[in-house]
């Protein structure tokens, strides 16, 4: 009878487990000081998961480990020696049949931050000289993190502020940790509002002019370890005495300058009254500035009447943000409004590399895909185009990585990742793109 025994340091729990080929075997896996029903691991914290795979009757060929999430859309943990590169063996291999093996496989793993209690499943499978395929399992549980904990970005957005109609108003999101920001208007209570940058930690709007207090929800998404969380702030408009000049559209233009190319922008102030409506007054004048520094490559030219361009000449060596800003005056008021301009220091990204392009893996296993791209570049979005469905770990990261799923037949996933300057949207004028080919076999 062939028998297959994985023992692990001070564990004595054994797990009954099939074996192909006939016979069978008693296995276990865990390590010290772990208990007898799961291996328990705190987020961001890091183990040693020792494993002997012994056979008696026929040798062992290869040996390796898995993961496989309870879940879809949760954090992978990351996986040192899976495919037992670093392995002890002691084989015995007579000159007729039999033989038997003992070898001594440990694995590292490095758990994710993650805001609840999350579950794997660790698998150690050894095949033999048979090609017979010997398995079993553990649960892993990562416990959670304080550091991913929601309530810690409740408030992130800021605390409900008051602001004057037709005046500019400030919105803070701080997230600790925060890859990137997504602002939006959740809700405008029938005005007309815009805000200066949607992917700022702070961006600015200018108030409508209003009769009576008018709450204004905004809301700000801010990515921290891959999770996106979500906080609102109230920006009460208090309600005017009598005409009031504002800027009521904002700033137009492009959200982008590219070298050796002129953006035109143009805003408008008007005088309203209390119902909202157009009102006398005399007409504004308008200046435009910068509200910080910006590259000496950048000129902004007052064009007047409302109108302004921003010219890039030179090749600036790295992305900025440019702060542009008009303010309006009239019979002694004034109206600001922001436009947060983001300047591209080329035409074009070079073209990124991915490591591995390719590559064969089993079922499984876990897949790390790496993509570098111009020393500029600061944003990275990876995403399955073809295959079967993934959960991806890192995909607004330059290393994306997923666990193999199973397949009948050999199949092959096509990632694709996207490199930019800033946050990937519909109307960035720079991105670069480039394909991994993962190909699984059952």
């Amino acid at each position: 009878m062939r028998t297959l025994l994985v023992s692990l340091t001070a564990l004595a729990s054994l797990v009954l487990a099939g074996c192909g080929g006939g016979g069978s075997k008693e296995a276990s896996i865990g390590g010290q000081g772990q208990s007898a029903d799961e291996i328990v691991l705190a987020a961001g914290a890091n183990t040693t998961v020792p494993g002997t795979l012994r056979t008696d009757g026929v040798v062992l060929q290869s040996a390796g480990w898995s993961l496989q999430p309870a879940s879809a859309s949760v954090a992978l943990p990351t996986l040192a020696n899976s495919n037992c590169a670093n392995v002890v063996k002691d084989d015995f291999v007579p000159a007729v049949g039999g033989g038997s093996s003992t070898w001594q496989c440990d694995l590292v793993v490095v758990a994710p931050l993650v805001d609840a209690d999350t579950l794997y499943t660790l698998t150690l499978r050894g095949t033999d000289t048979r090609n017979q395929t010997h398995t079993v399992s553990r649960t892993l549980r990562v416990t959670r993190s304080d550091a991913l904990n929601p309530t810690r970005f409740a408030r992130a957005a800021g605390s409900d502020f008051s602001v004057a109609s037709g005046q500019l108003g400030t919105l803070r999101c701080s997230a600790e940790g925060a890859a990137w920001y997504q602002w939006a208007v959740v809700d405008a209570a029938g005005q007309q509002v815009s805000i200066s940058d949607a992917s700022g930690s702070e961006v600015f709007f200018t108030a409508p002019v209003v009769a009576t207090a008018t709450p204004i929800v905004f809301e700000c998404k801010a990515a921290v370890q891959e999770r996106v969380f979500t906080s609102r702030v109230i920006a009460t408009v208090q309600p005017s005495t009598g005409a009031t000049l504002a800027v009521r559209s904002g700033i137009s233009g492009s959200r982008f300058v590219i070298r050796n190319s002129t953006a035109r922008y143009s805003a408008g102030a008007s005088w309203v009254d209390l119902t909202g409506n157009g009102a006398s007054g005399t007409a504004p004048s308008y200046a435009w500035d910068f509200v910080s520094a910006v590259p000496p490559e950048v000129v902004l030219t007052d064009l007047g009447g409302g109108v302004a361009s921003i010219a890039m000449t030179g090749t600036p060596s790295l992305p900025a943000l440019l702060p542009l800003r008009i303010t309006a005056s009239s019979d002694g008021q004034r109206s600001v409004a922001r436009f947060n301009v983001l300047l591209e220091p080329t035409t074009a990204l070079t073209l990124p590399s991915v490591a591995p392009a390719a590559q064969t893996v089993a079922a499984g296993t876990k897949v790390s895909i790496t993509a570098t791209g111009q020393a500029t570049a600061q944003r990275f979005a990876w995403a399955s185009v073809s295959g079967p469905p993934l959960v991806l770990a890192g995909a607004n990261t330059k290393t994306a990585e997923f666990i193999a799923p199973a397949v009948s037949t050999p199949t092959d996933i096509v990632l694709r990742v996207a490199v930019s300057h800033h946050n990937l949207t519909s109307d960035g004028p720079v991105a670069a793109f480039m394909d991994s080919v993962v190909r699984v076999t059952p």
